[in-house]
């Protein structure tokens, strides 16, 4: 237990250290507590808050610089880091330098590649979606198709948004997907479900298409997903496919800001084909993107462009060292925990997942209020840091129940474990386990009495 708190004490002080932030009397202080065999919990709290205050120094300094430009800037703009962004109303801001750290190599030499950063993850959707429906002008001569493996309530909001005349929208319930049949398809590498279903590219994209007079755009949103293994096999399988077009986007807010959220942010990779490119490259598509980009105003804020201006954000080694641990600890959750009594169901993705999904009998939503207010009562007590709250990857351990249809009182039970281990960890795990021993709600009920349920009438 003490080489994981002084582990993450290492971690937070090169954090501190790459920001140029001055936290050495704080960090001691955790030190002496440590080696003194305080309680562990307490330390650990200790320890978030410690990543808190890197966090509100790093943004508070970053607000007090940038507030020093004009949203229509006199002087060229610099991030307090000492980055050049570019611009004369900030709508129209130029983030280059953050977009070079994005953008990927790809060893399949028949690609080009570029990268734009986004306000957001669903920005990024919306601004791709609203350029190809510009790029396609659907009409009834030139109808346009579309497929999704995708189940991301907000995702599928967004496609009712742009639904259209001459727009067909088809959901596929399974990995297998016919690269002639559609002019866009949408794949959640892990889709966002119940099952946490894994796409399949051993099933889709493998007839070769002779005649083919529309590009085909594949748009892959890898936010839940751990590495880039379905991106390389697309490009690998489409390489000879002509008019083909990969865009590989993501939220930045979650798994690339190690916990802090420091601001929203979302990214595309854009793969072009080489052989493509008389009739369209990657910075042509890059520069028509940006220009909607611009007038849908989705572009970053020079606030948090000066923010995502940190050492260690797009540093390849540090991230996926924060993300590998991430997923890690969620698969121990799940090996960890019982299926069959009182979860009926626990989901990862085939290939892991930022958080796991449990399912107790019918989806109840005032079963799963129950559920976590066990969780809130049984933490409190314990002193563990498990936090009912949103979203995944954050150094810390949350829970939560999503709503994907209001309509329909089913829930969707997650925990996101995060990247911290120590006592909250143990407990957790330990804590999920007995859990699982019980049969069903009615022993749940019976074993934690006198609990405030979590209650979801607001959605009445």
């Amino acid at each position: 237990m003490k080489n994981h708190l002084l582990s993450e004490l290492d971690l937070l002080n090169c954090m501190s250290e790459d920001l140029q932030l001055d936290l050495s009397i704080e960090a001691d202080a955790i030190e002496n507590q440590i080696k003194a065999n305080d309680n562990a919990f307490l330390i650990e709290q200790k320890l978030e808050e410690l990543s808190q205050t890197i966090r509100i120094k790093w943004i508070c300094k970053n607000i007090q610089h940038t507030s020093t430009f004009m949203r229509s800037p006199l002087q060229t703009p610099t991030t307090y880091g000492g980055t050049v962004h570019d611009f004369s109303y900030e709508r129209n801001i130029e983030t280059t330098s953050l977009e070079d750290k994005i953008q990927t190599s790809n060893e399949q030499i028949c690609w080009n590649n570029t990268a734009l950063a986004f306000s957001s993850g669903m920005a990024t959707l919306s601004t791709l979606f609203n350029s190809l429906l510009s790029f396609y002008s659907p009409s009834q001569n030139n109808p346009l198709s579309m497929v999704c493996f995708a189940d991301y309530f907000e995702s599928k909001g967004l496609l009712e948004v742009i639904a259209r005349e001459h727009l067909s929208i088809t959901y596929a319930d399974t990995g297998e997907i016919d690269f002639n049949g559609f002019d866009i398809i949408y794949i959640e590498p892990t889709r966002y479900d119940w099952k946490m279903n894994y796409f399949d590219t051993d099933q889709s994209f493998e007839n070769t298409i002779e005649d083919k007079k529309k590009f085909t755009f594949i748009i892959i949103d890898s936010t839940l997903s751990q590495d880039n293994t379905t991106r390389d096999a697309i490009l690998a399988k489409c390489k000879h496919q002509p008019f083909t077009v990969v865009m590989e986007c993501s939220s930045g807010l979650k798994l690339h800001q190690f916990g802090l959220e420091l601001c929203n942010f979302g990214y595309v990779n854009i793969y072009c084909r080489k052989d493509d490119a008389d009739i369209i490259d990657s910075i042509k598509l890059k520069q028509y993107i940006k220009k909607v980009r611009t007038l849908n105003g989705s572009a970053l804020s020079f606030e948090s462009a000066s923010v995502l201006d940190a050492p260690f954000i797009f540093n390849e080694i540090k991230t996926n060292h924060y993300i590998d641990r991430v997923f890690e600890n969620n698969l121990k959750l799940k090996k960890n925990t019982r299926v069959g009594g009182l979860f009926k169901e626990i989901s990862t993705a085939e290939k892991g997942s930022p958080f796991v999904v449990f399912q107790i009998e019918n989806n109840d939503l005032d079963d799963y209020g129950y559920l976590m207010g066990v969780l809130d009562d049984q933490s409190k007590q314990a002193g563990a840091l498990f936090y009912r709250g949103s979203s995944f990857g954050f150094r810390h351990h949350r829970y939560e129940t999503i709503i994907p249809d209001n309509k329909v009182r089913k829930g969707l039970f997650k925990i996101a474990m995060g990247f911290r281990k120590g006592p909250s960890f143990e407990f957790i795990l330990r804590f999920m386990r007995e859990l699982s021993e019980l049969n069903n709600m009615r022993e749940l009920r019976t074993r934690f009495p006198a609990i405030t349920p979590v209650s979801f009438d607001h959605l009445d």
